[in-house]
């Protein structure tokens, strides 16, 4: 029988409830069981140990993993698909929070030129590859801009990538700083999220 077909009859939910009114639950159980119907599970706010993280990942692995040398039905992948295409996070121009934003696409080209990674690179070189809040080494570095890149963009009215290559204080290493990715997320400027509006 194909999974998730299978009804009960009436004579089976009648056997199953006569069943459950005779069982015997303790109060611990009980509390437990009204914290998952609310919506509250007795694991809520802890979080699992590198051990236990390590463990749960290995038990479905390969062979012990439930669907290993399974492959779903044309029919469950067209439900599968049906179900992602009407959900509410839909991503780009079909998403509703989808703003044409022609500065994004100039900043992406800033960032992606060969400019831009000569310049990180020597903020980099300059701070001897070292966060400069937490002082730690050898982890994923960003470069902080001290006056935020979407001001200078702003204030210097750039709105191509030829502008944004002539421009002096786009490049200037003074308003740079190597920070870790945890440092740069705390600071004010993080993501330009003010600016952007």
């Amino acid at each position: 029988m194909e999974r998730g077909k299978f009804k009960r009859t009436p004579e089976m939910n009648r056997r199953m409830s006569v069943i459950m009114k005779n069982r015997v639950m303790s109060l611990e159980h009980k509390s437990k069981l009204k914290l998952f119907k609310k919506g509250e599970s007795g694991f809520k706010g802890r979080k699992h140990s590198e051990k236990s993280k390590k463990l749960n990942s290995e038990s479905n692995l390969g062979i012990n993993n439930p669907f290993y040398g399974k492959q779903h039905t044309k029919e469950v992948k067209k439900i599968i698909s049906e179900a992602q295409k009407r959900t509410e996070h839909k991503k780009g121009k079909d998403s509703p929070n989808w703003r044409e934003n022609k500065k994004s696409k100039l900043k992406l080209q800033i960032r992606y030129s060969e400019k831009y990674k000569k310049w990180r690179l020597s903020i980099f070189k300059r701070d001897n590859f070292t966060c400069q809040i937490c002082k730690k080494k050898r982890i994923p570095l960003n470069v902080d801009h001290l006056k935020p890149f979407a001001k200078i963009i702003k204030e210097n009215n750039i709105d191509n990538l030829e502008k944004a290559l002539n421009c002096e204080e786009l490049w200037n290493t003074v308003n740079a700083r190597t920070l870790c990715i945890d440092c740069h997320r705390k600071t004010e400027n993080f993501g330009n999220s003010k600016l952007n509006r």
